[in-house]
């Protein structure tokens, strides 16, 4: 298993609220078509502004794949 963690930080509640529904709507469905892709969370800090994206892929190949063929 190989695990990617993203950690970004919003301007406001309410960007934070799109983080969550872009990575709910969009990224997520992306990610589960993707071969090798394992799980995936989407994390908020509690009050506050920080997300967290954590990938969970069946190994670092699969992951570099991926990554590399959005470029």
């Amino acid at each position: 298993m190989y695990a990617r963690m993203v950690i970004g930080e919003a301007i406001s509640e309410d960007q934070v609220r799109e983080f969550a529904r872009i990575y709910t709507a969009e990224v997520l469905p992306s990610l589960e078509k993707e071969p090798g892709f394992d799980s995936a969370r989407f994390m908020i800090e509690d009050g506050g502004n920080m997300a967290v994206s954590l990938t969970v892929w069946r190994s670092r190949d699969n992951w570099l794949k991926y990554y590399t063929s959005r470029s």
